[in-house]
């Protein structure tokens, strides 16, 4: 995952970054697994671990991104004016 210029490059594509209403860490359920799954709580994007960054986008989706460093994404993701 990529944050510059206002734009976040990652597996699924873009987001630009005016569009994410809100970004927070979160816990997935270990039920949900590994790749690309629909949760209950939206997509999730997941390659290894529970640790994971939701996004909440202005147009009411959601989706989650897996990381290994939850507080350092949150942090860039403030830095580029994202609600958190």
């Amino acid at each position: 995952m990529l944050l510059a210029g206002g734009v976040i490059a990652g597996v699924a594509g873009w987001v630009a970054v005016a569009d994410i209403r809100r970004a927070a860490a979160i816990r997935t359920s270990p039920l949900w697994g590994w790749g690309l799954r629909l949760t209950p709580r939206g997509w999730l994007w997941n390659v290894s671990g529970l640790d994971a960054v939701e996004f909440e986008m202005t147009n009411g989706s959601r989706f989650a991104v897996g990381t290994d460093e939850p507080r350092a994404l949150i942090a860039a993701l403030q830095r580029g004016g994202v609600t958190v």
